[in-house]
Order: structure tokens, then sequence, then C-alpha cells
């Protein structure tokens, strides 16, 4: 009985050897996840700023501006262009071929 009960105390004192160097080598997660909640919050603001700036660079009166700044004029002062399009040559058609195919099958 005696030797079960040392099979035992060991088994739990290598159990307890493990879980002690888990703790070990996971003592700065918590220091690591803080830091990266942190810069997951960062971040999501950092896009909401950067939508609102693209929203407002987007704005219509905002590109509006910029073509009249750049000597463009709008569609409906601009001058009516009209072009006269001509039909297309028939192609000449193709011919049938001499030959007609002849395709022979052979069971095996």
């Amino acid at each position: 009985m005696t030797e079960r009960i040392q099979r035992f105390m060991v088994f739990y004192a290598l159990v307890a050897l493990v879980l002690v160097g888990v703790r070990f080598f996971t003592r700065d997660s918590e220091k690591w996840l803080s830091d990266l909640s942190k810069e997951h919050t960062d971040l999501i603001s950092e896009r909401a700023e950067l939508e609102l700036q693209l929203s407002n660079l987007e704005s219509p009166t905002r590109v509006r501006r910029w073509a009249f700044d750049n000597n463009m004029i709008p569609f409906s002062s601009s001058a009516a262009l009209q072009l006269e399009l001509k039909p297309l040559k028939p192609q000449a058609s193709v011919q049938k071929p001499k030959q007609k195919l002849i395709v022979e099958t052979q069971w095996r």
C-alpha cells in the first residue's frame, strides 16, 4: 500500500511542478494582454478618425470645388459632341468545306 501512496505523491508532485512551470512561463501574459487590448482600442479609434476624414474628403461639395479649381466644367455646360457612326463592312461569307467529314467508330 505504501508503494501506491508513493506513486500518487510523485504523480501529484509532477503535476504541481508542471503547473508551476506553466505559470512561470506565462507570468507576463496579463501585461501582454492588457497592452494588446489598449493597442486594439487605439486602432479602433484611429480607424474611426480615418473614416471621418475620408468622408470629409469625399464630400460632393469638396469634389465639386476641386473640379472647378482644376478647370473642369460640369456636364450641363459642356459642348455636345456628335459622331457619325458608319455601318460595318459585311464580312465575306464562310465557305463550306469541299469534303465531308467522315468519322469511323470502332468498338472493341
